[in-house]
């Protein structure tokens, strides 16, 4: 059986993940559970898990610290699942670069992680068919990342691409087309790894942008819309406010 840690600050969760799942049917034991990034460190070099399922937020050392940590001791071939109350994109990012597995938001839904946890598995036992002379830690990383790239990757080069092209005709089918996927595939997958539409995404990247233009620029609604790839003033104020909760206009007013 592959071997599971639960890292997260509060006991309830912990208890509740697992009793929720039925390890023994996935092939999975849980190996401990710790409260905190330092106990989760004592229980890796203890255990030495093939899965760590992790918190971002806790006291004393948070999980993204705790990843960093226990990629510089060496033990590299460990598959960190990211579990998070908070709808902030940025540390899934941050966990993307990292090479975590997956990101799933709280309340964890037993399905979901049931099915992250077996996709992990499927990617180990790949791991462990591959000739010993690819075994090392090192190489069966670069392998995993070159066969099974995974839908968090993927949508960190859309939110990549976003950034740079938020000026343009910015739809769904245009991303689709650009990263030569289904449309509907895009937009469920996005959804699920991100935990916003990529239409809310889009917008708000833009919104950010016009924000930044009124603070530093003197310009008019008309002219910060087209900037930020609005052909439609009107629409833009209904965006803009949906977002701040005011009209740019009175944005507008507040920076001068």
């Amino acid at each position: 059986m592959y071997r599971v840690i639960i890292v997260d600050d509060e006991k309830l969760i912990r208890s509740s993940i697992e009793k929720r799942i039925n390890w023994e049917k996935l092939g999975l034991s849980i190996a401990g559970m710790a409260g905190n990034g330092y106990e989760a460190l004592e229980l890796i070099t203890a255990q030495k898990p093939d899965i760590v399922l992790v918190d971002i937020r806790m006291p004393l050392m948070d999980g993204l610290s705790l990843i960093k940590e226990t990629y510089r001791r060496g033990y590299e071939n460990i598959h960190f699942v990211i579990i998070s109350g908070y709808n902030d994109f940025s540390y899934a990012r941050q966990a993307i670069k990292l090479g975590v597995s997956d990101y799933i938001q709280k309340p964890v839904e037993e399905k979901e992680l049931e099915s992250t946890l077996q996709q992990i598995i499927q990617k180990i036992e790949r791991l462990e068919k591959l000739p010993a002379t690819h075994t090392s830690s090192r190489v069966s990383e670069l392998v995993y990342q070159k066969e099974c790239s995974s839908g968090m990757e993927l949508v960190s080069q859309i939110c990549d691409y976003i950034e740079t092209n938020y000026r343009y005709n910015l739809g769904l089918k245009e991303i689709a087309s650009q990263f030569h996927l289904n449309p509907s595939y895009l937009s469920q997958m996005f959804k699920e790894k991100s935990g916003k539409k990529l239409t809310q995404h889009i917008e708000e990247v833009r919104i950010d942008k016009a924000k930044f233009l009124m603070e530093t620029e003197n310009l008019n609604v008309n002219e910060v819309a087209l900037r930020v790839g609005y052909a439609d003033a009107n629409y833009f104020s209904k965006v803009f406010r949906k977002c701040e909760g005011c009209t740019p206009s009175q944005y507008l007013e507040k920076q001068h």
